[in-house]
């Protein structure tokens, strides 16, 4: 038994550094799931943003469109009499 103590402090410490490897792997990948999901949401929320930003440019075309439309239409209307 005597022969196999300094074999066995080895083996433990050896073991202690797998876990040790282990636990540090498992929280770089916890860490790096996390900052994917906060990119993905980033991601999202610029999208919604240029989303928003063009229905606003829209909106507002179609406004000056209509203002247009309209103002032949009382020319048209005018003419017509």
């Amino acid at each position: 038994m005597k022969r196999l103590a300094p074999h066995l402090t080895g083996i433990r410490a050896s073991s202690l550094v797998i876990n040790t490897a282990s636990a540090t792997i498992i929280g770089i990948l916890y860490f790096l799931k996390h900052i994917t999901l906060f990119a993905d949401e980033m991601e999202d929320d610029e999208k919604e943003l240029e989303h928003s930003s063009i229905q606003e440019k829209l909106d507002t075309e179609l406004k000056e469109l209509d203002k247009k439309l309209e103002q032949k239409e009382v020319k048209f209307a005018l003419s017509s009499c």
